[in-house]
C-alpha cells in the first residue's frame, strides 16, 4: 500500500488516510498533510488569543522556552536546597522572623548586664563619696584655719588698741604721781595736768580717774578685756602649725593683763608703779612684736 508521512509527527500513514492515527492531523485530499496542517495551524491562531512570548505551544503541549523542552516545572535553587536540608528551612524561618520584626517594629535592644554593672557602680559610688568626704573635710579644715588666723588678728588688734590706751593713763598717772610729791607750786606742772594739782598724790590721782575722759578710756580698756578673754578662749584648740602663734599670743594676753589692770587701778608707790609700768609695757609690745610675725596668711 502507497504511504506518505505526516507532516505533523512525521511517521508514515496510508496515502488516502483522511487523520493521521497518531497525532490526529487531518490529510487533505487535495493537497498534502503538509498544507493541510499548515492550513489548520494558521485557522487555529486566528482563533487563540496570543500568547506569552516567552511560552511557544506545540502539538504535545505548552512548554516554557525559559525552563527548556521540560513540561514538568522545575524548582527554583533555594527551593531544592531547603527541601535537601531541613537546617535550612530552620534558618530560612528565623530569618523570616527577623525580617518581619525589622519591618513591623525595632528589634528590642539587648539587655545590660546587670551582674557587671552593679558593682562598677558601686564602686562608682565609693569613690565619689570617699572625693566628697576628703573635700569636704579639706574644706572644713581650710575653713577653721582661715576662721583661728581672723581670731589671733583680731585679739592682737584689740590687744594694741586698749594697750595703748593703757599706757597713756599709766604715763598721766607717773606724771601727776611725781608732780604732786616733788613739785611745789600748780607752774611747775605739765599744762595738761594742772586741772589735778593738790599737794597729796592720793588726791590729784583721784581727781584723774574722777575726770570724764579718763573715765570712759578706762570704760573702754575694761570692755576690751572681756572681748579679749573670749577670744582666748576661741584659741585655746589651735590647727595644726599654729601651736607657736598660740603661745605667744598667751604671753601677749599676760603682759596685756598686766598693762591694763595697772592702768586701771595703779597701786604700790611711785617707784613700784614706774618698774611695774616699765616691765609690762616692754613685755607687752616684745610679745606683739613676736605675734606679729609668726600669724601666716589664710589659705
Amino acid at each position: 500500500m502507497e504511504s506518505i508521512e505526516c507532516s505533523e509527527c512525521g511517521r508514515k500513514i496510508p496515502a488516502d488516510a483522511a487523520l493521521c492515527p497518531y497525532c490526529g492531523t487531518k490529510i487533505g485530499r487535495a493537497g498534502s498533510a503538509v498544507e493541510a496542517n499548515a492550513g489548520s495551524e494558521a485557522t487555529k491562531r486566528q482563533e487563540e488569543p496570543e500568547a506569552d512570548p516567552a511560552v511557544r505551544t506545540t502539538g504535545s503541549g505548552t512548554v516554557n522556552e525559559a525552563q527548556g523542552s521540560d513540561s514538568e516545572p522545575h524548582e527554583s535553587p533555594q527551593e531544592e536546597g531547603n527541601a535537601q536540608d531541613p537546617q535550612a528551612e530552620e534558618r530560612d524561618g528565623h530569618q523570616a522572623e527577623e525580617g518581619l520584626s525589622a519591618a513591623g517594629s525595632p528589634s528590642p535592644k539587648p539587655k545590660p548586664n546587670m551582674k557587671i554593672i552593679a558593682p562598677v557602680a558601686a564602686a562608682v559610688v565609693v569613690v565619689l563619696a570617699v572625693v566628697i568626704f576628703f573635700g569636704v573635710s579639706a574644706n572644713s579644715e581650710k575653713q577653721a584655719y582661715n576662721s583661728y588666723i581672723d581670731t589671733l588678728e583680731s585679739v592682737k588688734n584689740e590687744m594694741i588698741s586698749s594697750g595703748a590706751d593703757a599706757e597713756s593713763i599709766c604715763n598721766d598717772v607717773q606724771s601727776i604721781w611725781q608732780s604732786a610729791i616733788f613739785d611745789d607750786s600748780r607752774s611747775e606742772w605739765d599744762a595738761d595736768l594742772r586741772d589735778y594739782y593738790s599737794d597729796d598724790f592720793n588726791v590729784s590721782i583721784g581727781m584723774y580717774y574722777m575726770d570724764g575722759t579718763t573715765s570712759s578710756t578706762v570704760d573702754s580698756i575694761k570692755n576690751a578685756q572681756n572681748s579679749v578673754a573670749d577670744k582666748m578662749t576661741k584659741l585655746a584648740n589651735p590647727p595644726e602649725g599654729l601651736d607657736q602663734a598660740y603661745d605667744t599670743a598667751t604671753e601677749l594676753y599676760q603682759e596685756y593683763l598686766n598693762l591694763t589692770n595697772l592702768s586701771i587701778s595703779p597701786s604700790g608707790n611711785l617707784q613700784s608703779f614706774r618698774d611695774s609700768f616699765k616691765s609690762a609695757d616692754e613685755g607687752f609690745m616684745a610679745s606683739y612684736n613676736m605675734l606679729d610675725t609668726q600669724i601666716p596668711e589664710r589659705k
